[in-house]
């Protein structure tokens, strides 16, 4: 990536200083943002924008790298943020599927629990109730 200044005031690269964009942005601002919204934005506010316009364009995340100047993946969720469209859709898939999961707590403790081997791997493990002696193992594998 280049080490370049996005705003230059000069062709040799000088980048524009603070006061200057600072003011530029306080003559833009009144055209697009009603003024007792001006405070609320800064220039990074249209980096975030543009994060997030680019995210619901389902931009990959190079072009994010490239276009937002930013060095690490790890910046886009920070930045690019789902619409409020977008997490309603997630929410509205979520409300028809099943989940068949557990809480870690409501697990058995390894202690609890027993290896039924079968054929020198464990199958399966199972709780010491429903655990069988290595007897009853081996003669149901003996009927089969």
């Amino acid at each position: 990536m280049r080490r370049t200044p996005l705003f230059t005031q000069t062709a040799r690269g000088e980048p524009q200083g603070y006061h200057f964009l600072a003011m530029a942005l306080s003559a833009l601002l009144p055209a697009v943002v009603p003024a007792e919204q001006m405070p609320n934005y800064t220039w990074h506010s249209f980096r975030i924008g543009l994060a997030c316009a680019l995210r619901a364009a389902q931009a990959p995340g190079w072009v994010l790298l490239a276009l937002l100047r930013w060095r690490s993946p790890s910046s886009i969720p920070g930045y690019g943020r789902f619409s409020f469209e977008t997490a309603a859709s997630w929410l509205d898939q979520v409300s028809s599927q099943e989940a068949s999961s557990r809480q870690a707590t409501k697990l058995p403790m390894r202690s609890e629990l027993t290896l039924r081997q079968k054929g020198g791997f464990v199958h399966q493990y199972r709780t010491k109730e429903e655990a069988v002696s290595p007897a009853e193992t081996t003669q149901s594998n003996s009927t089969m």
